[in-house]
């Protein structure tokens, strides 16, 4: 995904964030898109869907691969690292974080969907 469409997103939540008169999470959304789009992982592809940020490993969205979703909460951040399993049954494994160990979380679950692309996507 390309950096222009990584500030895109980021638009979308500062534009959210002037609708709005509460504190949450949210407000650090273009702070962690920032982030990402300094990072190794900005070949990654996002969509926002409401105030949520899911990340893919490829254009493809619809397909069955791996993904994070990244929720802005009222005082935290949710993360999931969605799969299916080999029974092909949808999982997750679910991560609360405060904002001093978003990035950190994040950075983890980032590696992990790279090793999962490398593995399964990239021939």
């Amino acid at each position: 995904m390309s950096n222009e469409d990584w500030y895109n997103i980021k638009s979308g939540y500062e534009y959210a964030l002037e609708k709005t008169s509460r504190h949450t999470y949210l407000v650090y959304m273009p702070w962690l898109i920032d982030q990402i789009i300094e990072s190794k992982f900005i070949s990654f592809f996002a969509t926002m869907s409401h105030i949520n940020l899911i990340v893919h490993p490829t254009i493809d969205l619809n397909s069955k691969h791996h993904r994070i979703a990244i929720y802005p909460k009222a005082s935290w951040f949710t993360l999931h690292y969605s799969y299916y399993d080999l029974k092909d049954i949808y999982r997750y494994d679910e991560y609360k974080v405060v904002l001093e160990d978003v990035e950190n979380i994040l950075w983890q679950l980032m590696e992990r969907l790279d090793k999962w692309k490398v593995k399964n996507l990239l021939f």
